[in-house]
């Protein structure tokens, strides 16, 4: 969790990377600029953006398949 932390705050920048609408962290699509809506960060970053942008800390989500 230290390492997702430091990554959320040194290499993640808010309406770059993520923008916070309605009170969650939206991920901003690296290549079309677009919002990318139930999607969320792994490996705890997710929750350490929520952390450093004071929200809600939600639980991280499982995969549960991929393709």
């Amino acid at each position: 969790m230290l390492g997702a932390s430091l990554r959320a705050y040194a290499m993640m920048h808010r309406d770059t990377d993520y923008v916070v609408k309605d009170g969650e962290v939206v991920i901003v699509d690296e290549f079309t600029g677009r919002l990318m809506f139930g999607r969320r960060y792994s490996d705890g970053l997710h929750q350490a953006i929520e952390a450093k942008e004071g929200l809600k800390v939600e639980r991280e989500s499982q995969t549960l398949a991929s393709v």
